[in-house]
């Protein structure tokens, strides 16, 4: 089924109920409280029932695992108190390079450019079973936070108001007071933590990659007068904003610039804030090998259920083709719940970190996921991309009238998007690292 036939839903639902109903312009002692709340809000209604592991095993660790650990935290408390870089970049490993250390390919090009004049924090992991490739410190924030106490509370007229006009949107979400007050209390530990955390470490810049989330931080960072740049991860809803919001509106809380893998990106959408194309020579690489007549499949800890229910689905039925099940870093530890869901299938191929995305969607007849990033990874390499219509596949629909993009509803549209012909596709969505412009920033 051809992608531009297809009537896909409006995207735009929650940017008019922001809109319609002013939720920016609700403030709390002068912050802007729905920017503290749209992006867990926005994931609650579109995602009212993500997996989650509690039904998993826990994985036996090893004692080196805990020896890692133990190095890490022993040298993070060190760099704590001792180390201070004129960059600070909150990175977010889930990588792997060639020799099996973990790395952020999103960062890896400024890192060796601002190298040794860095300081890496690191924001997801402390102990893991492989070595990091640079010394990271651990970013504290929330052990911290967990001593810290405030006084103030989200008032209940905010939000009476803001569960009004998601009921209204939306239905009835469940969303109680409990939660966003929580929210707005975390927020401000954050900002205290983030605002004495900066003070000591007096950096001239920050950088980090967090889909726009860390709204404590960029508010400490701003309000010290400390330049703050978001790395570009993937095309997150944290900085998609409803038309009447614009460059510096004192109703949201955005970083200076946000540097992105191209010039493409932020033509298609409202994102109010300063975009610097500085390029990424990971992503730009265009990756050919050989086809292999296999479909990958992506998938990630919100879109795993669904697409391993459709795997299956068309396993049963075409076990003459090859499937190759791609796991996102944050569902590793689920490798046993896909073997056993997929161990009567031998055409299904479960991958970790074995082998590179670009490699496995350039080499694939057909690659298929929901919502990700390897949407524009798979395209950059001209491979063939099905986009799966359940959750927030909509989240793409200003791509899907693109060369080799088609929208799927059941196991025949997979099968006939798997059989056409591959189109040419010379869209770039990712431009090689530019030094230039990244210099440009450092100096202005």
């Amino acid at each position: 089924m051809e992608s531009s036939t297809i009537d896909y839903k409006n995207k735009h639902q929650f940017l008019q109920m922001e809109e319609s109903c002013a939720l920016f312009d609700y403030k709390e002692r002068g912050i802007p409280i729905w920017e503290i709340f749209r992006h867990y809000i926005y994931m609650r209604i579109y995602f009212p029932h993500q997996s989650t592991d509690t039904d998993l095993k826990k994985t036996k660790k090893s004692l080196y695992f805990y020896f890692n650990g133990l190095k890490i935290l022993l040298y993070s408390v060190f760099s704590w108190v001792f180390y201070k870089k004129t960059n600070l970049l909150f990175e977010c490993v889930r990588n792997v390079d060639t020799e099996g250390h973990l790395f952020d390919i999103v960062s890896e090009n400024i890192i060796q450019e601002l190298m040794p004049d860095i300081l890496i924090v690191e924001c997801v992991r402390v102990a893991q079973k492989k070595r990091y490739k640079y010394k990271a410190e651990y970013n504290f924030v929330n052990v911290v936070c967990s001593f810290l106490r405030t006084k103030h509370c989200l008032s209940q007229e905010i939000f009476l108001n803001i569960e009004n006009a998601i009921d209204t949107t939306f239905g009835k979400n469940k969303i109680t007071y409990e939660e966003l007050n929580h929210l707005y209390i975390q927020f401000q530990k954050q900002y205290k933590y983030y605002k004495s955390y900066f003070k000591y470490k007096k950096p001239k810049r920050v950088f980090f990659i967090q889909n726009g989330i860390q709204k404590g931080m960029i508010c400490a960072a701003k309000h010290l007068n400390i330049p703050i740049f978001e790395l570009q991860h993937g095309t997150p809803p944290g900085y998609v904003y409803p038309s009447n919001i614009k460059e510096n509106d004192d109703r949201i809380i955005v970083p200076d610039a946000i540097l992105t893998f191209s010039s493409y990106w932020g033509k298609n959408v409202n994102l109010p804030t300063l975009t610097i194309p500085i390029g990424n020579d990971f992503f730009a690489e265009r990756t050919t090998c050989p086809e292999d007549h296999s479909i990958l499949f992506i998938s990630s800890s919100i879109h795993g259920d669904c697409l391993s229910e459709f795997v299956v689905e068309f396993a049963r039925l075409h076990p003459e083709i090859t499937i190759n099940f791609k796991l996102h870093p944050s569902e590793f530890r689920k490798d046993d719940f896909y073997k056993k869901m997929f161990s009567l299938y031998d055409n299904i191929h479960i991958f970790k970190n074995e082998l590179p995305v670009k490699t496995l969607s350039a080499r694939s007849s057909l690659v298929v996921l929901i919502a990700s990033t390897v949407f524009f990874e798979a395209l950059h390499t001209n491979a063939k991309v099905g986009v799966y219509k359940k959750l927030d596949y909509e989240s793409l629909s200003d791509y899907f009238t693109l060369p080799n993009v088609y929208l799927l509803d059941s196991v025949e549209d997979l099968h006939h998007a798997y059989c056409v012909e591959k189109k040419e596709n010379t869209i770039s969505f990712f431009d090689k690292f530019d030094k230039t412009q990244f210099y440009n920033l450092l100096t202005s």
